[in-house]
């Protein structure tokens, strides 16, 4: 979908704008990437900023298009790694409600469902 379009093109800038900002000494740490848990943080850390431009509904649209195409092998890791469309239903309300929570979320990145509730206080 169109919106779905915008938003990964948002994602896909935020990793931009991260690579950007930081200094070559620091970007040594996305060594880290090819950990698990790193790269869920790093990927999870992302789609907050989306959320947080107003792209949250196109990421939305954009996983369940994803969900649907990939090979079923492939869908538990994107799962893991970016918020599913669940957890983006719960985020986005809270985040709009009280947008101060974004650097919480920031600084602690939910990793699953419970966690996402937890932080938001759903």
């Amino acid at each position: 979908p169109e919106d779905g379009i915008r938003a990964i093109l948002a994602h896909e800038l935020g990793h931009a704008l991260y690579y950007k900002e930081k200094k070559r000494l620091e970007l040594l740490g996305l060594v880290g990437l090819i950990s698990d848990g790193f790269t869920a943080r790093f990927e999870r850390q992302t789609d907050l900023t989306v959320i947080e431009r107003g792209y949250g509904e196109g990421l939305i649209l954009y996983r369940e298009w994803l969900y649907k195409n990939i090979p079923p092998k492939n869908l538990a890791a994107k799962k893991s790694n970016y918020f599913t469309p669940e957890e983006l239903r719960i985020l986005i309300p809270a985040i709009e409600k009280k947008p101060e929570i974004i650097k919480t979320l920031l600084k602690k990145v939910p990793r699953n469902l419970s966690q996402v509730r937890k932080a938001v206080n759903f």
